[in-house]
């Protein structure tokens, strides 16, 4: 139901999320070309006029948009909509359901270009990062048996590794567990208080993840809720807290399709782990079209 795991994301240097409408009987195979795509780490089915929301992880700008625009020529593509993201001010790796306390106004964001570590990681590296994704409670043995590294070495260069952030862990849930099945993405117009948005927004109950992002609305918020009528509860208590906030669109979410390797199945729960390519080999690799059969 829960589960932790580790990811290097200090070396990522660009994340953009798409917005993809596909036609009518195109879904499901569309997304699952989208779902065997490693640069692809986190997507979303949705309902209304996007059909998925698809979260890329690149180490530049170009390779991100190579990536959407081989996703724009998938058979029953119909649009794609990008947006960049300048950094993520809150996610899974500091996130508990249901609580609510005070946010410290310093805390830095989660993930922005601050690269801690040398970009050219090594086999064992790859090999670590790996395992670690897969299982964010291996022990030192285990983690050694899969990466290469000895037991003591691994025992002095993983620690640093997650106080240099070169690592970032992050706690994982199936959303169904928490009876929070709906997710809800909201769009924000600008504000004259968008610092005070982030920290407002970590403090209303269920909101999983806050973006600062490109275009017309420069935040984006991913919701967590029992039903869909909750969404006016936390709409009433962000306007609350500030007035001018203007939402310039709210998705629903039908079913988290993947997130960080893992794929979901129908019921919410993981289904599989992705096989094959690593993380860091998929975003350095030159993008090439996504096979069709």
């Amino acid at each position: 139901m829960s589960w932790i795991c580790a990811y290097p994301a200090r070396l990522v240097t660009t994340v953009g999320y798409c917005w993809i409408s596909v036609l009518p009987g195109k879904r499901r195979r569309v997304g699952s070309i989208l779902a065997a795509d490693p640069a692809a780490y986190w997507i979303e089915a949705l309902e209304g006029d996007f059909s998925y929301f698809v979260a890329i992880r690149a180490t530049s700008l170009r390779r991100f948009h190579a990536t959407v625009e081989n996703v724009e020529v998938l058979p029953g593509v119909v649009s794609v909509r990008t947006q960049v993201v300048r950094s993520v001010l809150h996610d899974g790796s500091r996130w508990q359901p249901r609580a609510v306390g005070p946010v410290d106004p310093g805390t830095p964001p989660v993930w922005g270009v601050e690269p801690t570590f040398s970009a050219s990681p090594t086999q064992k590296d790859l090999g670590l990062w790996t395992a670690l994704l897969r299982n964010g409670r291996a022990s030192y043995i285990e983690l050694a048996t899969e990466s290469g590294f000895s037991e003591r070495a691994l025992r002095d260069r993983l620690p640093k590794m997650l106080h240099s952030g070169v690592l970032t862990t992050r706690c994982d849930v199936c959303q169904e567990a928490l009876g929070l099945p709906v997710g809800m993405f909201l769009s924000i117009r600008g504000t004259a208080q968008g610092p005070r948005l982030a920290r407002v927004a970590r403090r209303v109950p269920g909101v999983r993840v806050v973006s600062a992002v490109s275009g017309t609305a420069p935040f984006l918020l991913l919701v967590w809720l029992p039903a869909p009528s909750e969404a006016e509860r936390v709409l009433a208590t962000l306007h609350s807290a500030i007035p001018d906030l203007e939402v310039e669109r709210l998705e629903f979410c039908v079913r988290s399709i993947k997130r960080y390797g893992r794929l979901f199945g129908p019921d919410g729960r993981v289904a599989a782990l992705q096989p094959g390519i690593g993380e860091w080999d998929a975003m350095t690799a030159a993008p090439a079209p996504i096979e069709l059969r």
